[in-house]
């Protein structure tokens, strides 16, 4: 600061000498010479000052509104209630809030669902940052998807005002309620399926129930309502499943005469029928909780038979070769370990999907010489790594909410090395260690070996699971990962020349969308030519004809919307001579659409309301503004923040040099000879 000051004042005291003493032109006496001099210098010093100094700190003042989240609900048994009249009042009460609070506006709610667990997790994401922040949901109540709105927004930890709107007017009905079945049957045996119906403000009748496959019939019952203790009661159905396939049943409930709701008299469900369970052996060096949660987490499916075991204090001879041979997978948990290199089993090993999770008994460097596609060079040490879904990865879907899900789970125990990785593999997950994304592996895939691969570089993956139930209070997430590992590495390698890869069901509001792969007769990928796709619905017969684009060195096809129903399909692929084909199944079930109907549940958000310290309003859009600007915890806040300004930002200084300069040219222009 001295440094500049003494600059600026030499600076100015040469350009006033040299302008008001060596300069004889200007008649002016000593006085004004002396006068207008020390103007320049003035000027001169304080623009030099400011030029030459250094910016300098302060504490600028900021004053923050409260957050309010106004969420409005516009999913299909809102289409009556929200009228031109009632937008209207919305935005009214928007403006009013806007006096007081910093608003943003959610729309919500579809055609086909309300779903108030993606509500509040935006909202919680938005949030943070505002501990000053609360939330209007303008809803009429009816929720039909995502877990229980009690559960899911108590991590919200905001204040939660409800005005409730539609009609609660309940009117005579019965309907289909829930069915209970596994989604998976194998063949030859028979799966109970149990069907809730209920009946509301309906005291006698009688009605008829079909349970159909195809357009037929294959059980009824006769139901009668003045039989009923209760508004609900279960039927259970036992249906053989003779054949290995996707099969849609439906179920019909007849409707009373003056029946005004007749959209929950239907119901469809799907059974998808396999040849037999796949086996999974889960070995570990010792008890661990990973194996036991991914040996539930297998279970819940019905799809697979596990089998948990340890080598601790037994050799693994003493399982014998053709124990491991009866299984289609094996899990592999802290093994290869330095006490058991599992050399005896290598043989058998190499025929079979693996999957190895890396733990403290693991030895990296024998891991690292099996054909995973993934080496190590161990440091010492472990890290806490946070999973990060790869960009690039794209062997099988993982939406968009369960990969940000995965960022929120607490971190695997991996150990501190360099990884290299081959070609031949894909990333599913990467470590991100202390909030910095790596490009070290958490989770590995590698399908290029003879048979496919999966490594999870770290263990404590009961963790996820746990966090899993803790965040959305089941465990679908987790179960679903563990669900498509074990598909994709369990499934046999296809030996056709053209590959499809079809859903096997879809929901009437989703895109059809199909990926082929076309092999020569040397099994080289063939990306030039022309796939036909034809689809033919059983139920009307219509066909429809696609062709296939080229994506990279496969094949893509997107048919958009298809009507509910059963379809088979056709594809077919010309390479000289030859002509390649492949045929498959594929489902399409009636969107879970809301019913429109509905009685508005007012219940749930006047006791969402008062349980998060809020309040409820039944069709009031007046006072929901006025009480929130009461509320103590909810006023603005002063903000100060450090900042580092010039002195050019301040105004006076500006307008001082103005000053100065206009008081020294009209002195010069009055009184000399300017």
């Amino acid at each position: 600061m001295l440094f500049n000051i003494l600059i600026s004042c030499a600076v100015a005291a040469l350009y006033a000498a040299l302008l008001y003493t060596r300069n004889r032109r200007d008649e002016l006496g000593k006085p004004w010479r002396y006068t207008l001099a020390a103007l320049r210098f003035a000027f001169v010093f304080l623009l030099c000052f400011v030029l030459f100094s250094p910016l300098y700190k302060i504490q600028r003042q900021e004053i923050r509104k409260p957050v309010c989240f106004v969420a409005v609900d516009e999913s299909a048994s809102m289409q009556d209630v929200l009228t031109p009249a009632a937008l209207s009042s919305i935005r009214t009460l928007r403006t009013r809030l806007e006096d007081n609070f910093d608003v943003r506006e959610i729309r919500f709610g579809t055609a086909e669902s309300t779903h108030f667990e993606n509500l509040f997790n935006t909202i919680k994401k938005q949030a943070q940052g505002n501990p000053d922040a609360c939330v209007l949901l303008i809803s009429d109540g009816n929720v039909n998807m995502g877990a229980d709105p009690f559960h899911a927004y108590r991590s919200c930890a905001l204040p939660l005002f409800c005005i409730g709107l539609g009609d609660t007017t309940l009117h005579a009905d019965t309907y289909i309620g829930d069915i209970q079945y596994n989604p998976y049957a194998f063949k030859g045996n028979v799966f109970p399926v149990r069907i809730q119906l209920g009946k509301r403000l309906l005291a006698q009748g009688k009605a008829r129930l079909q349970l159909s496959l195809q357009g037929e019939v294959i059980e009824e019952s006769e139901i009668d309502f003045d039989a009923w203790r209760s508004d609900e009661t279960e039927i259970e159905y036992e249906i053989p499943a003779s054949e290995a396939g996707v099969f849609r049943y439906q179920l019909s409930l007849s409707p009373q005469q003056d029946e005004r709701d007749r959209l929950n008299n239907t119901a469809s469900f799907r059974i998808k029928v396999l040849e037999s369970k796949r086996k999974i052996l889960i070995l570990g060096q010792t008890a661990h909780p990973d194996m036991g949660a991914l040996a539930r987490s297998l279970a819940r499916s019905g799809k697979y038979e596990t089998d948990v075991r340890t080598l601790q204090g037994s050799r693994p001879s003493d399982f014998g070769p053709q124990l491991l041979r009866e299984y289609d997978l094996v899990i592999l948990h802290g093994l290869p370990s330095v006490q058991q290199d599992l050399h005896g089993f290598d043989e058998i090993l190499r025929e079979k999907p693996v999957w190895y999770i890396v733990s403290a008994s693991t030895d990296l460097a024998r891991l690292s010489r099996r054909e995973t596609g993934l080496t190590f060079s161990p440091r010492g040490g472990w890290n806490e790594a946070q999973a990060s879904l790869s960009p690039d990865f794209s062997l099988f879907e993982i939406p968009k909410d369960e990969a940000e899900a995965y960022l929120h789970f607490p971190p695997l125990y991996t150990p501190f090395s360099r990884y290299e990785t081959s070609s031949g593999g894909e990333c599913v997950f990467y470590q991100n260690i202390l909030q910095t994304p790596t490009r070290d592996p958490l989770l590995w895939l590698n399908l290029s070996t003879v048979h496919p691969v999966a490594v999870v570089t770290g263990h404590g993956l009961w963790r996820w699971r746990m966090a899993d139930f803790q965040n959305h209070g089941d465990t679908r997430i987790f179960d679903r990962l563990a669900d498509r590992l074990v598909q994709l590495l369990s499934t046999e390698k296809p030996k056709e020349n053209l590959v499809i890869q079809c859903p096997e069901t879809l929901s009437s509001s989703d895109n059809l969308s199909v990926r082929a792969t076309l092999y020569n007769a040397s099994f080289e990928k063939i990306d030039n030519a022309d796939i036909h796709f034809v689809l033919h619905e059983e139920d009307s017969g219509r066909e429809y004809d696609f062709l296939f684009a080229p994506d990279g060195d496969a094949y893509r096809l997107d048919a958009g919307t298809l009507p509910e129903g059963d379809y088979t399909y056709t594809a077919s692929a010309c390479l000289g001579d030859r002509t390649y084909r492949s045929k498959g199944r594929v489902t399409v079930e009636a969107g879970r659409l809301e019913n429109p109907q509905l009685p508005a549940n007012i219940a749930l958000l006047r006791n969402l309301a008062l349980s998060y310290q809020g309040e409820f309003f039944y069709r009031d859009f007046t006072s929901p503004a006025r009480i929130l600007s009461q509320r103590k915890d909810l006023k603005p806040r002063i903000h100060y923040r450090e900042v580092y300004v010039s002195p050019l930002e301040a105004k006076w200084v500006l307008v001082l040099l103005l000053c100065l300069l206009c008081v020294e040219y009209l002195g010069r222009k009055v009184f000399g000879n300017l």
